[in-house]
C-alpha cells in the first residue's frame, strides 16, 4: 500500500503547489504595486507643491510690477523698484491663515 503514489494523488499535489506559488506571487505583488503607486503619488504632491509655489510668485510679481508702472511718480516708482513692494499696504499683510506677513496662503 506504500508503493508508488497513484496518478490521482500526485495530480493533486502539483495542483496544490502550483496554487500555493500563485498566491505566493499574489502577495508579493500586492505589497509592491501599492508601493510603486505611493513613490509615484510623492512625486505627484511636490510638482504640485512646486506649481502652486511658481503660480503664487508669479502673481506677485505681476502685481509688483503693475504697481512700479502705475506709480504716480518717480519715487514712488523708485521704492518699489528697491523695496520690493514692502512700503506698500496691504502687500505684506498678515496672513489670515497663518498670520505670518510673507505667506502666500492668504
Amino acid at each position: 500500500m506504500h508503493g508508488k503514489p497513484k496518478p490521482a494523488l500526485r495530480a493533486l499535489t502539483v495542483t496544490y503547489v502550483v496554487a500555493l506559488l500563485a498566491l505566493a506571487a499574489l502577495a508579493i505583488a500586492s505589497f509592491f504595486i501599492p508601493q510603486r503607486e505611493y513613490r509615484n503619488q510623492q512625486t505627484g504632491d511636490a510638482v504640485l507643491r512646486a506649481a502652486s509655489r511658481q503660480e503664487a510668485l508669479s502673481e506677485r510679481v505681476s502685481f509688483l510690477a503693475y504697481r512700479v508702472a502705475t506709480a504716480r511718480d518717480p519715487s514712488e516708482r523708485r521704492r518699489c523698484r528697491e523695496n520690493g513692494g514692502a512700503h506698500m499696504p496691504g502687500v505684506f499683510a498678515k496672513c489670515t491663515i497663518c498670520g505670518r506677513r510673507s505667506c502666500t496662503l492668504r
